[in-house]
């Protein structure tokens, strides 16, 4: 992480497989990160799509107290999750937050959290998210490959 950051590049370093870890382990390794690791953001990764609400809530918050405003959320939709837990995410953490998302929430496996559902969300909350030309791209673009390839989640 550290050479590309000395590159100029910005790196998210995604924690994953969290779900089959001790939180012993999590905190040695959120300790080296924080005191030997120069990347923009670490997130956490549902990978496997097995965290639950109350996780995702003890983990964001683990992750905020050693890595402040620094910290992202990647949630797989294995268990239909991922838009759940990403909103989990966002309300637990302070500060700086990214997460990841996906258009119809297409992605590998089961897919990710899609990213018409957050911007609806976010725009409940916060004027500047306008979910309005997602949908456009969306009806004029994406659906039809959706349609055409019969592209989705696996």
């Amino acid at each position: 992480a550290n050479a590309c950051t000395d590159k100029g590049f910005e790196v998210d370093l995604l924690f994953m497989a969290l779900s089959s870890i001790g939180k012993e382990d999590v905190v040695k390794a959120l300790d080296v990160i924080a005191n030997k690791c120069r990347c923009n953001f670490v997130s956490i990764a549902d990978s496997n799509g097995s965290l639950y609400g109350q996780q995702v809530e003890m983990l964001s918050k683990l992750f905020q107290e050693k890595l402040p405003n620094h910290v992202g959320f990647y949630g797989s939709n294995a268990q239909c999750m991922a838009y759940a837990n990403t909103i989990q995410a966002i309300c637990t953490l302070e500060g700086a937050v990214m997460v990841n998302s996906s258009i119809l929430g297409l992605g590998c496996s089961a897919g990710i959290t899609p990213t018409e559902n957050l911007l609806l969300f976010l725009s409940l909350r916060f004027t500047r998210f306008r979910p309005r030309p997602i949908l456009v791209v969306i009806k004029s673009h994406v659906q039809q490959l959706v349609d055409d390839l019969k592209w989705g989640p696996s």
